[in-house]
């Protein structure tokens, strides 16, 4: 540490314990404010999510926290994965058997160069399946639950390569990279389509068209 480096205590000093302590005194804070300086944070817990509870992304609110880099601002009926990847992050209860992931998406497009947007589905670092997002629909990717991490962490990434503008489409002047609009974002456990999911029916969105 350099200030202790420096620190030089006489014979004179020795012989004075008022001084030696405060001197031991000093070199002790030092130390640990060195320690709180370098301490890595803790990292931000995951948000606990019960199966089956419908998430909506539209207008802000408790929903948002599941939503972690590569989302835009929410809007009032949707919210835009901005960039090519965008990421949502939940702590599960244990569970057996495959669940289902269900979400409600519009893709940013154009025809003829861009009739929908390319989507994979990541969980956990695993490809599970690919989408091909145009109009508002509902979306489904099954996955083992082996896939949930032992602190029952799991993140979902969505990679979308053809993410563009809305001005490079020649909509309007709006520069944000655009992917889909997300309205709604549920897991259950896997059954036939359409048994137990929760969807309402979703607005069309507009970016200028």
């Amino acid at each position: 540490m350099g200030g202790m480096s420096k620190l030089h205590i006489s014979a004179e000093h020795w012989a004075r314990p008022g001084l030696l302590r405060r001197w031991v005194a000093l070199i002790l804070l030092e130390s640990a404010l060195l320690t709180a300086c370098s301490r890595v944070p803790d990292a931000v817990p995951y948000p606990r999510y019960k199966l089956e509870r419908v998430l909506r992304f539209h207008g802000g609110g408790p929903s948002d926290k599941f939503l972690a880099d590569g989302w835009g601002k929410p809007e009032r009926f949707f919210t835009w994965t901005t960039g090519h990847s965008a990421n949502l992050r939940f702590s599960l209860p244990p569970v057996e058997g495959p669940l289902g992931l269900r979400m409600r998406l519009e893709g940013i497009t154009k025809n003829p160069e861009l009739p929908w947007q390319p989507v994979e589905v990541w969980i956990n670092g695993q490809l599970i399946t690919a989408w091909e997002v145009e109009k508002t629909f509902n979306f489904y990717a099954v996955f083992p639950s082996e896939l949930i991490r032992d602190d029952g962490s799991l993140d979902v990434q969505l990679k979308i390569p053809q993410a563009t503008s809305p001005k490079a489409l020649g909509f309007n002047n709006d520069e944000r990279v655009l992917g889909v609009a997300c309205s709604e974002v549920e897991i259950a456990k896997a059954v036939p389509i359409n048994a137990t999911w929760h969807s309402v029916p979703s607005p069309r969105l507009s970016v200028g068209r």
